[in-house]
């Protein structure tokens, strides 16, 4: 059985910036009513550490430990979930001053807690194209292919073969590229400063 918990946010402060919470407070939800909205599919602590961002705009994400990434992207999809650009744009920024290449579980996770042309996905497929051959083939070789999303696979292929791309030189600098604006939010999922070490 998964663990269920239950937290308290204030709604303003989820609202203001949650898409998904404004229309669960406002529409004819069963939330209107006891304010409460039931997320399922999201871990606890994913959902702390987005809860601490609402309130902080801080990541509160130990980087010491070696499932920071993996937690980053859990918490990542939290906030796409909600449809909370800004969170959004705080955690691209905070992964690009990494600037890792992220491994097949983060990439899933990613993809899988996404729609087609979120630009988050765009995004893992171009720090895997600004690498060299030699080095994309050592990340292959250190982590299965096998365990990698199809759909991130397929992305990869395009990107690399795309006449526009072969005469590209892949750097991914502009991380104002892979970020959403706050007027035109990306669409719901249908599953649907950086914080050092504590």
């Amino acid at each position: 059985d998964r663990e269920v918990q239950e937290f308290v946010v204030h709604q303003e402060m989820l609202t203001k910036r949650s898409e998904f919470s404004r229309r669960a407070m406002n529409g004819n939800w069963a939330a209107t009513d006891t304010r409460v909205i039931t997320l399922d599919d999201i871990e606890p602590l994913n959902f702390q550490i987005y809860a601490n961002l609402v309130y902080t705009n801080l990541i509160a994400i130990d980087q010491e430990d070696e499932e920071y990434l993996d937690t980053w992207a859990g918490v990542f999809v939290v906030a796409e979930r909600l449809q909370d650009v800004q969170a959004k744009i705080i955690f691209v920024a905070a992964f690009h001053k990494k600037f890792t290449v992220p491994d097949s579980r983060i990439v899933t996770e990613v993809y899988e807690g996404t729609v087609k042309g979120n630009k988050m996905r765009r995004y893992m497929v171009d720090l895997y194209c600004a690498k060299s051959p030699k080095r994309l083939k050592a990340y292959f070789e250190e982590d299965d292919p096998d365990y990698y999303c199809h759909d991130f696979l397929f992305g990869l292929i395009l990107a690399a073969r795309s006449p526009v791309n072969a005469k590209r030189k892949w750097k991914v600098h502009d991380v104002q590229e892979y970020m959403e604006s706050i007027e035109q939010p990306a669409q719901l999922s249908d599953q649907t400063q950086e914080h050092p070490g504590q």
